[in-house]
């Protein structure tokens, strides 16, 4: 993976740049990023991810799923999140999306080197490792899947506008 180059700029402020752009989207590697491996899809997903997934949707987010379990489980999932598109084959998300979306900036989030085709200087690509998971060769990695679920949670704050957060007293 590569990542977006924060030569010459505080880190900080390039990412809050990328997450503030009009037109953005994320591709999530469903399994093991956003959810543990362990973790049973029988039930589809869990209201956490259901209620992040709507409000990066709310955001002004598209969000492309990636996950290779099978398709009768998938469907469930697909009728939890009707505003995401869904991929099986890990080679295809970025194409599509860049294809449906003309400019579009990303922010791709997997445990494994899945998007060598970002575009250096305007994408981020954000590596998930644990222990046992192998290396990736993204610049940025987070810790598993409570990680992942606050990288989106800042987003979708970040693109939610001053009045997201109130003080009071």
């Amino acid at each position: 993976m590569k990542a977006l180059q924060l030569e010459g700029t505080n880190e900080a402020e390039a990412w809050q740049e990328l997450a503030c752009v009009t037109s953005l989207a994320t591709i999530l590697d469903l399994d093991n990023t956003c959810v543990p491996l362990s973790t049973s899809s029988d039930d589809g997903l869990d209201r956490s991810l259901l209620l992040l997934l709507d409000s990066l949707h709310a955001a002004s987010v598209q969000v492309a799923i990636i996950t290779r379990r099978p398709e009768r489980l998938v469907e469930r999932m697909k009728a939890q999140a009707p505003h995401a598109w869904w991929f099986s084959d890990v080679d295809a998300p970025l194409a599509q999306v860049r294809e449906r979306l003309p400019g579009v900036r990303v922010i791709a989030i997997g445990d494994d080197d899945a998007f060598p085709d970002l575009r250096v200087g305007e994408d981020l690509a954000f590596g998930v490792r644990s222990a046992e998971s192998a290396r990736s060769s993204a610049q940025l990695i987070l810790r598993g899947p409570t990680a992942v679920r606050a990288i989106l949670w800042w987003l979708v704050s970040l693109r939610s506008g001053p009045s997201a957060i109130e003080r009071r007293g």
